[in-house]
């Protein structure tokens, strides 16, 4: 789940952590480790709350406690768990399980679109810069915006843009077609924009550069705070009728 503008993820843990830690008559402490099974990166934040669920004593003055909480990122590989200091009195007294609910707000999620642009590779091959990972391609996310006529002429538009990025990964070849990958970040959410690709001078070995177009366009896409991604925004680039 996704809460704020930008979007942060909500992650929710509930359940029961089983231990049976026994005491023989003096105050024994340990401290409980249950793994939450999902990851963060450092800027998260948590709540957490432990309570006595199962516990036993035979016949004498007992002591049960969970006395703090906490959750933990480990560094080894972003894993989160969940630490509670326990503590047991009794003879005979064993402290079965404690229930827990752990919430974690992960860092500010990165809005962002992703996809490929292919071309097939009669419109050239790439250069050699471009192979070894050169901006091929500017993409960019905005629209078309209308501007009033002043002083009795016509109104125009303009193009106003939101986002913008250039592709760095090297393209790959698949039979005949060259594809390089693209990823749009910092995208605003809760807008419509159109997702525009364009090729840069002097990537490819091939005159048809200047009439070249891309498919399918439009191609508008609206991120918002509950699916701030947007993959497989895929584009064709295909020669445009001005070839000669």
């Amino acid at each position: 789940m996704y809460v704020g503008n930008p979007p942060r993820e909500l992650m929710i843990f509930t359940g029961t952590a089983v231990f049976d830690w026994k005491s023989k008559a003096k105050l024994d402490r340990n401290e409980v480790v249950v793994n939450l099974g999902a990851t963060s990166t450092e800027a998260f934040q948590s709540t957490s709350t432990c309570s006595l669920a199962s516990f036993s004593n035979t016949d004498s003055e007992m002591i049960f406690a969970v006395d703090a909480s906490w959750v933990v990122r480990r560094a080894d590989d972003a894993g989160l768990e969940l630490h509670a200091n326990i503590a047991v009195q009794g003879n005979d007294s064993v402290l079965n399980r404690i229930s827990y609910h752990v919430q974690v707000l992960t860092d500010p999620v990165i809005a962002k679109i992703s996809g490929t642009i292919r071309w097939n590779k009669s419109l050239g091959d790439p250069t050699e810069a471009a192979k070894g990972g050169a901006n091929m391609f500017r993409v960019a996310a905005g629209n078309l915006v209308s501007v009033p006529a002043s002083g009795g002429g016509f109104g125009s538009t303009k193009w106003v843009e939101a986002a913008s990025t250039f592709t760095t990964a090297a393209p790959v070849q698949s039979g005949d077609f060259w594809a390089v990958a693209y990823v749009l970040e910092n995208v605003p959410l809760s807008q419509q924009f159109n997702v525009v690709p364009a090729l840069l001078d002097g990537v490819l070995t091939s005159v048809i550069v200047p009439y070249a177009t891309f498919m399918p366009a439009p191609r508008y896409v609206e991120l918002t705070p509950n699916d701030p991604t947007a993959t497989g925004v895929d584009f064709e680039m295909i020669a445009g009728q001005g070839v000669r």
